[in-house]
């Protein structure tokens, strides 16, 4: 089942497939895979992300994990919203 551009529900096909459904789509030996969202975030380190460009990424870190140690809940919301 589609909501948007986002496939809710996959379902074994019956007499009413799904009710109050506005399209099926018939995926019968097709393979159906999730959208590969990348859920691996390093949000806290948006705040870090215009210290230094030139740097190296180990000196980058050294920066920034001071910076990282000291947030907040509310830095770290913050953060997220980026």
């Amino acid at each position: 089942m589609e909501r948007g551009r986002d496939i809710v529900a996959v379902e074994r096909c019956t007499a009413d497939p799904v009710p109050n459904c506005d399209l099926v789509v018939d995926a019968t030996g097709r393979i159906v895979l999730p959208g590969l969202v990348n859920a691996h975030t390093h949000l806290c380190m948006v705040f870090g992300r215009t210290i230094g460009p030139e740097r190296r990424l180990l000196e980058w870190l050294d920066l920034l994990m001071p910076m990282m140690a000291a947030m907040d809940e509310e830095a770290l919301y913050v953060a997220e919203l980026d």
